[in-house]
Order: C-alpha cells, then structure tokens, then sequence
C-alpha cells in the first residue's frame, strides 16, 4: 500500500538539517566547507577527515592489472525513486564496450517484488544474463 507522504524539496531538508543540528550538542563534520554550513547552528564541532591523503598513497601499486569486466553495484532499498530502472535500462551502453559488465543489486526491493520489474526490463533488452540479485533483505 503507497502512502501519500510529503514531498520534501531541497530548502525543506536543509531547514530540518540545520534544526536537528541546533538540537545537538555538537556534530562531526568530514570537512571544513562542510562543518560551515551547519557551524551557524551549533558551534561544537569537529572535523573527522574520511579522504585519503595522496602521501599516504604514495607506495600504492596502482600499476595492477584492471578488470576488464566491470562490476557495477547497487545497494540498499532498490526501487522506482531511486532510478534502478533506469539504471538496469543505462546498462544496455555499458554492455556496448563491456559486453561481460556485470550489475549486482543488493538489498531490499520495494514495492514487494520489484526485482521481477528489473528482471522483466533486463530480460527484454536481452541483458539479463548481467544482472544479479544479491542477499535480498525481506520486511
């Protein structure tokens, strides 16, 4: 059953982001430009970094062989309003270059039963062969 809930635009998740933060006693932030849109709501931060840094790199060997078969992946709730139709259907591109380009989607499909949707569509493009469900999480 499909409820009618709120659209929500980008200025309604902005002003409820920047209310949650005011609530908190503090937040962490990834970067700087990012802990300076929500600083003006909660001045106790800090800065926990997640990018790698290039010298710490330095002696990675990215001189490996590459995959010739990509591998595209989708997780967590797969559905219409996340594009995973048309992601299905956009594979029919990559398949012109990589004709053994493989798309694993994992996760919970909603509606119920919206992997058959996806099978259906990849099947008619004749790409069924590169697509695989993963573990599908029910409920």
């Amino acid at each position: 059953m499909r409820r009618n809930l709120p659209v929500w635009d980008a200025k309604m998740v902005q002003e409820y982001e920047q209310n949650c933060v005011a609530k908190f006693d503090g937040f962490t932030a990834i970067t700087n430009s990012l802990a300076d849109i929500f600083r003006p709501y909660n001045k106790n931060n800090i800065i926990i970094p997640n990018v790698p840094f290039l010298n710490r790199l330095i002696t990675l060997d990215i001189n490996q062989p590459k995959d010739k078969n990509p591998v595209f992946f989708s997780s967590g709730i797969q559905s219409d309003e996340r594009n995973c139709l048309q992601l299905v259907q956009a594979m029919k591109y990559v398949v012109k270059e990589y004709p053994n380009a493989i798309l694993r989607m994992a996760g919970r499909y909603s509606p119920e039963g919206f992997e058959k949707e996806l099978a259906r569509i990849a099947d008619t493009m004749g790409l069924l062969k590169m697509l695989n469900f993963l573990v599908m999480f029910r409920g």
